[in-house]
């Protein structure tokens, strides 16, 4: 039983924890829009501080007002920063106008009652309904701008054109839930309460890993534009062009049928991006067709030659690169405009057989 309780104070404690140096983090990161980074960092502190309590309260059951008012001011003011999140995220020219002290009037609930009489149950579960209500209703009207700005078809504007618009869907539901969920706890007393600090590492982990995805396609982003320069250097390209044939002829990496465009790149420590755009721009192919290319050579080589004169066309095909018998005769169809068992056979009659 003590095993269970320290287990169930440890997973939202190093949530907390977590929380408290990644929102701070945020505050001086750089990826993304310096206004979002800073939002999304005081949400999070909002949070990690609202739900230290729930975690304090389980540990010791001793009730300080201080402590409820400092957590129930984070608590309501979790909605209007998650709107101000979601907002400078998805536009650009987002600015935080005078009239966003109006925002401030979700703090109104702790004027209502004494501090002194949030000790009795039922103004207490007015109280936390109101912040479940207010937070409730700020992500509906954030979901609400994600999708006019998703139907607007404006996917090209500032951070959403790095961050995938579905992250924002994703928080705002599981914010939805959540705040749901806690609210029929508060009801019906269904699990501990315990659950809720739980329920907020499990957001704050979400977040931790959407934004660790977002700094590796900003460094992918970043490499990208770098050897975008490149394609004005008409001398740098040809000499990355050259790496290439040489990594391809001497390697023959191209008999491997699990080759990609992504592993190739990899192989020469470029981006895909620029080396397909290298493929194209210099060699006029796709890059399924310059792999290709290179295999229909070797097989013409293993049908001309002794050494493999009893393998099969599928055994050759195999054998050249291809991993798919019928994808091996429409391109050997489209460079030599025979089949390979006409190529085949045209070579033992001693006819001219096309030259690659």
């Amino acid at each position: 039983m003590i095993q269970t309780e320290i287990i169930l104070a440890l997973l939202p404690a190093v949530g907390i924890l977590n929380g408290l140096a990644f929102g701070i983090h945020l505050f001086f990161s750089k990826i993304g829009l310096r206004k979002a980074n800073i939002f999304l960092g005081i949400f999070i502190l909002l949070l990690s501080i609202r739900f230290l309590r729930s975690l304090h309260f389980y540990l010791t059951p001793i009730y300080f007002h201080v402590e409820f008012l400092v957590s129930s001011i984070c608590f309501l003011l979790l909605g209007p920063i998650l709107y101000f999140y979601v907002s400078s995220s998805l536009k650009p020219a987002f600015r935080l106008k005078i009239s966003a002290i109006f925002h401030l009037l979700v703090l109104a609930p702790l004027f209502v009652f004494p501090i002194n009489s949030v000790i009795e149950l039922p103004v207490f579960k007015i109280l936390t309904y109101s912040t479940l209500l207010i937070l409730l209703g700020y992500s509906l009207i954030s979901f609400r701008l994600l999708i006019k700005i998703i139907k607007s078809k404006k996917t090209n504007i500032g951070f959403i054109k790095v961050a995938d618009k579905q992250w924002f869907r994703n928080l705002l539901t599981l914010i939805i839930l959540n705040v749901i969920v806690y609210g029929l706890n508060l009801q019906f007393h269904l699990i501990p309460n315990i659950f809720g600090a739980i329920s907020y590492a499990i957001i704050l982990y979400a977040i931790f890993i959407y934004w660790n995805n977002l700094r590796l396609v900003k460094k992918q982003l970043n490499n990208i534009e770098k050897y975008q320069n490149l394609t004005h250097d008409p001398k740098k390209a040809q000499e990355i062009l050259n790496l290439l044939l040489l990594k391809i002829t001497e390697e023959e990496i191209y008999k491997d049928y699990t080759l990609t465009l992504p592993r190739l790149a990899q192989a020469i420590s470029i981006p895909q991006h620029y080396l397909s755009m290298l493929i194209n721009q210099n060699l006029n192919k796709s890059f399924p067709e310059f792999i290709n290319e290179y295999r229909i050579n070797e097989a013409c080589k293993m049908l001309t030659s002794k050494d493999f004169a009893d393998e099969s066309i599928q055994s050759i095909a195999y054998s050249s690169g291809f991993n798919s018998i019928s994808v091996f005769y429409a391109y050997f169809k489209k460079h030599t405009g025979l089949t390979p068992t006409e190529y085949k056979s045209n070579l033992k009659l001693n006819k001219n057989i096309p030259n690659l």
